[in-house]
């Protein structure tokens, strides 16, 4: 059962995240930094991937001491996403869709090498209180809910909807 589980999630991360990627190649360049709410399309974009880069590790330390976030040090800076605060940094496409490829290698390879054992683990995270299977469906369920507002958007601005994914396979 557990190849099927990570099977599944392994798809359900590969297409929401190439949905919000379309939103980020449908956004136009003048709205890049428009308001969403309390942050900026970038900002929001940023947010999404910076927790789901997070939540497909096992602690906050993990995910800072990553190869990745070492190379963009100078992106990452003090972790303002980290705490509840406002961002402030913005983000140019080119590094977003940096992030995504490693978000989408990343699940692929995280979900490859979990076991049963993993997925009923706790996370690594104080404010997750539950399994890690949770926390994965929790964490496709983020990317979801920021990806609507983003959609919206870009409907709003560009008349065109965001092309459904329903599974990997679709992209």
């Amino acid at each position: 059962m557990p190849d099927l589980i990570n099977d599944v999630l392994a798809d359900q991360y590969a297409a929401a995240l190439r949905m919000l990627r379309s939103c980020v190649e449908m956004c136009p360049d003048d709205r890049w930094e428009s308001r969403v709410v309390d942050m900026t399309f970038d900002q929001v974009v940023f947010h999404t991937l910076f927790f789901t880069d997070i939540y497909l590790g096992h602690t906050l330390d993990e995910g800072k001491q990553q190869g990745f976030h070492r190379e963009h040090a100078e992106v990452f800076g003090e972790y303002e996403e980290i705490g509840g605060g406002l961002q402030k940094a913005h983000y140019d496409k080119p590094f977003i869709y940096t992030y995504f490829d490693h978000c989408r290698d990343k699940s692929r390879r995280v979900l490859e090498a979990e076991t049963a054992e993993d997925l009923a683990s706790t996370p690594g995270f104080e404010w997750l209180k539950f399994s890690r299977l949770e926390a994965h469906l929790y964490n496709i369920r983020h990317v979801s809910q920021h990806l609507g507002a983003l959609s919206i958007l870009v409907r709003r601005d560009t008349g065109k909807g965001v092309p459904w994914v329903g599974t990997a396979s679709d992209s």
